[in-house]
């Protein structure tokens, strides 16, 4: 259980670095809409000015922040409680997707987040069957 901790919050810190650095966010989030684009998704990309490249930083640094603790502190209630927040942001995400219409390039973090909720669910349980 300590080592999936350990695993997804590096995974996490490492993913959202790119969105947390100033001028690094803008250049992430307009690759994201090149790929939207050049794919030719459906759903809404529309680019980001500034006022939406802040809160990109402050949730990613909320959550980089999240990630360190689970880092430092691998334990079984940070697991759940990263658990029950991955299943939160791929419903929100999924919302965002299917009732307002956003981007479909955002199915691939649905599937990351939901991916790595039931892999840490699966482990949870295992654990506390044992």
């Amino acid at each position: 259980m300590e080592r999936l901790n350990k695993f997804s919050a590096v995974f996490d810190i490492v993913l959202l670095v790119p969105f947390l650095v100033p001028g690094l966010n803008a250049y992430t989030v307009n690759f994201l809409l090149y790929i939207h684009n050049y794919i030719g998704l459906y759903g809404d990309f529309t680019e980001f000015n500034n006022s939406h490249l802040i809160f990109v930083s402050l949730l990613s640094a909320v959550s980089i922040m999240w990630g360190s603790v689970r880092f430092l502190r691998p334990t079984r209630f940070h697991l759940i409680a990263d658990t029950l927040i991955r299943f939160c942001i791929a419903g929100l995400i999924s919302s965002y997707v299917l009732i307002l219409d956003a981007s479909w390039l955002f199915i691939v973090f649905i599937v990351s987040e939901l991916s790595m909720a039931i892999i840490q669910l699966i482990v949870i349980n295992r654990a506390k069957q044992t």
